[in-house]
């Protein structure tokens, strides 16, 4: 998926990356394959594959689902939220 010039990838391990659309630099990576203790409804979740269609972008934030587990890749049950840091302007 593109977004804003970024190039929106995972992988099967649960690896998401973020690119650079130009120049190809990683701006940004992320394991999502792990435990996550504390969510925000209270059940513990956990991270796994991302595959299939697991990307939504809105209003600044990128959705993304970890666990997809159709052909035995890593299980998990986890939607999580990303927002880029927002630079200060400086006075």
């Amino acid at each position: 998926m593109v977004v804003d010039g970024a190039v929106v990838t995972g992988t099967n391990g649960g690896m998401l990356r973020i690119f650079d659309g130009e120049t190809g630099k990683v701006l940004f990576e992320y394991q999502t394959n792990k435990p996550y203790p504390n969510t925000v409804n209270g059940v513990e979740g956990r991270g796994g594959a991302i595959d299939s269609h697991p990307y939504v972008a809105a209003d600044g934030t990128l959705f993304v689902q970890s666990g997809y587990a159709r052909f035995g890749q890593p299980p998990g049950n986890v939607l999580l939220a990303f927002r880029p840091k927002r630079k200060v302007a400086a006075r």
